[in-house]
C-alpha cells in the first residue's frame, strides 16, 4: 500500500515494491481522520494509505483547512482516527503506551512555549522526558543526546538565553533541538517556518534537510513554502479537495499536473516556477546571451510587457560580461546603446 492510496496500484506495483525496499518507519492503512459528532463523524480526509521512510524530508502541502494538522495529530497519537490504523515500525500506534510513542515520534508545533522563564538549554533538556521521567535526572546518555541536538541545530550560542528573549527563528531552532534531544526516528513539524522571514525560512528548511541525511530520521512537515519544498523535499504529500493525499517526488507532481490541480494557482506557472507575464500588443524584443544574466534580463523585460522572440525586425538586446563586469547592448534601427545597469536598459526601452 505504499506510497499513496490515490495511485493505480496495478500500474504502479513494481515501483511500489522498489520504494518499500527502503526502511519504512511509519505507515497508515485505510485511515480516515476527522471529528466525531452527534449527527455522525465529520470526515476530513479518508481512505489513506501512506508511508514514511527513514532519511526522507517529506513536505505536506495543501490549502488552509484541508486537514493537514488533523492528519498529523492522528499520526502522532494525539487524536484517535475515525477508522484505519497507524503503524510505527509495524506496531499499531493504538496499542503503544504514551512513553513508547514519545520515544518514536517527536513533534514541533507553531505555538510558542508560554513558560518564557525557561532557558533554551532547559527547554532542550525537556526533550529527554520520555527517558528520565518526572524527576528529569539526566544521565550520561541523556547528556550525549542533548549535546548532539545542540550541535546539529546550531543552538549553542542560545543555551543561556531565556525563551522570551528569543526571536521566532531562534525559538524554532530551539524547539527543533528539543525534538532532536528526544532521539526519535520520526519528527513531525506543523508549519515550522510560518512566522519567519525568508532568511530564517531557508535556514530551517536547510537544517531539516541536513538532519535527514545526518541522522536518517524521517521528517514530515506541514508547510506552505511551495518554492522551497519544490527544491528541497524528497517527497511531497498533497492534500486536495477530493479528500485524498497525492504523493511523489516534487518533479513528478509538477509534470503530471498534481500540483496545479491542488493549488489552482492563477498567474503562476508551476512547470517553470515563474510568474506568468502577459505581453502587451506590439511589444516584441529579441535577445542574445546566456547564463543567469540572460535569465534575469529576460525576466525584467517580460515584466515590462515585452514578448521575447527571435524576430529579425525587432530591437535586440545582447547580454555580455562576467561576474566582475557586465553590460547590455540594445540594437535598434537607428542606434546601438550600451548600458551598465538593467535599470538603464529598461529606461531606454520606455516608449
Amino acid at each position: 500500500r505504499c506510497p499513496g492510496s490515490d495511485l493505480d496500484r496495478a500500474k504502479k506495483k513494481k515501483s511500489h515494491q522498489n520504494l518499500c525496499r527502503m526502511k519504512k518507519v511509519l505507515s497508515i492503512e485505510n485511515l480516515a481522520v476527522g471529528y466525531p459528532q452527534k449527527s455522525g463523524a465529520l470526515e476530513i480526509l479518508g481512505n489513506l494509505d501512506l508511508c514514511l521512510f527513514e532519511g526522507e524530508l517529506v513536505c505536506f502541502m495543501g490549502p488552509n483547512g484541508i486537514g493537514k494538522s488533523t492528519l498529523m495529530r492522528t499520526m502522532a497519537g494525539l487524536q484517535a482516527p475515525l477508522e484505519g490504523r497507524v503503524n510505527i515500525m509495524d506496531q499499531n500506534l493504538k496499542t503503544m503506551k504514551s512513553n513508547e510513542k514519545a520515544r518514536m515520534i517527536s513533534i514541533v508545533l507553531t505555538e510558542r512555549i508560554l513558560a518564557g522563564g525557561l532557558t533554551a538549554l532547559e527547554a532542550i533538556q525537556m526533550g529527554r522526558y520520555p527517558y528520565t521521567g518526572w524527576n528529569m535526572r539526566l544521565k550520561g546518555k541523556d547528556q550525549e543526546s542533548i549535546d548532539r541536538a545542540v550541535s546539529l541545530s546550531g543552538t549553542k550560542s542560545l543555551l543561556n538565553q531565556q525563551l522570551y528573549t528569543l526571536s521566532d527563528g531562534q525559538m524554532q531552532k530551539v524547539m527543533i533541538a528539543r525534538a532532536l534531544a528526544q532521539d526519535t526516528p520520526i519528527m513531525i513539524l506543523d508549519e515550522p517556518t510560518v512566522h519567519l522571514d525568508l532568511d530564517n525560512r531557508l535556514e530551517i528548511m536547510t537544517l531539516l534537510k541536513s538532519l535527514t541525511r545526518e541522522t536518517q530520521k524521517a521528517v514530515l512537515m506541514a508547510t506552505h513554502e511551495l518554492d522551497l519544498s519544490l527544491q528541497m523535499a524528497d517527497k511531497l504529500w498533497l492534500a486536495g479537495l477530493d479528500k485524498k493525499i497525492h504523493t511523489g517526488i516534487p518533479e513528478d507532481l509538477v509534470l503530471n499536473g498534481a500540483l496545479d490541480a491542488t493549488f489552482q494557482m492563477k498567474g503562476f506557472d508551476l512547470k517553470s516556477g515563474r510568474v506568468v507575464h502577459h505581453p502587451q500588443p506590439g511589444k516584441i524584443i529579441a535577445m542574445e546571451g546566456e547564463g543567469a544574466l540572460y535569465l534575469w534580463t529576460k525576466n525584467a523585460v517580460e515584466r515590462w510587457g515585452f514578448s521575447v522572440q527571435d524576430d529579425p525586425d525587432a530591437p535586440k538586446i545582447k547580454v555580455s560580461g562576467n561576474e566582475q563586469e557586465y553590460y547590455w547592448e540594445l540594437f535598434t534601427k537607428e542606434k546601438v546603446y550600451k548600458m551598465h545597469t538593467m535599470e538603464a536598459l529598461l529606461n531606454q526601452l520606455k516608449p
